[in-house]
């Protein structure tokens, strides 16, 4: 092979290295932003379904407000919101992400839950008079977590996993000897 053969395999060889560790880091930071933030990033899936019996299940909403027996959250599909008044009292069960109880009084804004119940069609709001009320953001040990502490705990998480990817390639290890 002649040496502008060899040069030309080595700048190619160079250039496709590159491409592919660009490749790597869009991929991965995109990953971390889908991480970042909503119902998946606690655990819960986003749905709404009401069933022709008025029956409503709805996953991974975000709490707004709390007021008395009254928990206001949304659902969120781009631009289109969905707001949702869930009605409480003595009978509705509270559980946190992992099964054990909770209560009302566990529930902040940012967090997010899901519901079940029966729609009130009483009004123009979207009203459900909750049977269920599951607290994604509550770990069983009642440690709270809002949507910013996701966050920078997403954020943290990626820049360390970042860092352990980066330190695994070959090429970064000889800066360190």
């Amino acid at each position: 092979m002649t040496t502008t053969a060899k040069t030309i395999v080595l700048t190619l060889g160079a250039v496709v290295a590159f491409a592919a560790l660009t490749f790597l880091m869009f991929s991965f930071t995109t990953q971390v932003e889908a991480y970042s933030g909503g119902a998946k990033s606690v655990g819960s899936k986003l749905e709404v379904s009401i069933a022709d019996s008025g029956r409503v299940i709805v996953r991974g909403a975000e709490v707004t407000a709390v007021s008395d027996s009254v928990i206001r959250a949304e659902t969120e599909w781009g631009a289109t919101a969905l707001t949702w008044n869930i009605e409480t009292d003595a009978e509705t069960d509270f559980v946190t992400k992992h099964g054990s109880g909770s209560d009302l009084d566990d529930i902040a804004v940012g967090q997010y839950i899901s519901f079940s119940g029966m729609i009130d069609g009483s009004g123009t709001a979207l009203t459900v008079d909750a049977d269920t009320v599951k607290n994604w953001s509550l770990e069983s040990g009642y440690a709270t977590t809002t949507k910013a502490e996701l966050r920078a705990e997403a954020r943290a998480e990626a820049k360390n996993g970042w860092g352990k990817f980066m330190s695994n390639l070959a090429p970064f290890n000889w800066f360190k000897k």
